[in-house]
């Protein structure tokens, strides 16, 4: 069975799948879901993926890539349901930026964790939250990782996060994950 893996990152940035070509999808057998949250309202951008579905059932791809969570929740599993995303089938990559600007870190943590076929690297927020959390750095105004440093679970949480890796690869090297800052 042929896998390939899926970034979307280009897709969510345009304001409209229109934008995004079917000849760009043949020309890259990679594909990116990058969701970078809108700062004023924390909602990904509105794109369609009526092309992106269709390019996935032709290809079938099973490893989706996604980078920026960033604490929103509700709209990596938006996006996931979007991309049809088979939990427990599907390969997730997290680029990291998994916490810190959204609402629902803990949220966002737990569902990666309890999550088989998910891999990520950590990202300069993860590490932020990882220095408030062991005392060398104090949270800055725009931080909203209350909800992980006064949750029960905060040592699984920090455990988790320090045992990530920079970068990820493939056996060979043929395909790298890391987190570009």
């Amino acid at each position: 069975s042929h896998e390939s893996i899926v970034d979307f990152s280009f897709l969510i940035k345009a304001k409209n799948a229109q934008k995004c070509s079917k000849k760009l999808f043949r020309r890259r057998r990679v594909g990116i879901i990058r969701h970078k949250p809108s700062l004023a309202t924390r909602k990904p951008c509105s794109c369609r993926f009526h092309t992106l579905r269709k390019f996935l059932k032709e290809k079938n791809m099973t490893t989706f890539i996604v980078g920026d969570v960033q604490g929103c929740y509700q709209e990596l599993e938006e996006l996931l349901n979007k991309c049809d995303f088979e939990k427990g089938n599907d390969h997730l990559w997290l680029v990291g930026d998994l916490i810190n600007r959204g609402p629902e870190n803990v949220a966002v943590l737990d569902w990666i964790i309890n999550t088989p076929k998910v891999t990520s690297v950590l990202g300069n927020h993860d590490l932020h939250f990882l220095a408030i959390a062991l005392g060398r750095k104090k949270q800055t105004k725009g931080d909203t990782l209350d909800d992980l440093l006064e949750s029960p679970r905060r040592d699984t949480y920090i455990d988790y996060l320090r045992n990530l890796p920079l970068i990820h690869t493939t056996a060979g090297n043929q395909k790298v994950l890391v987190h570009a800052g």
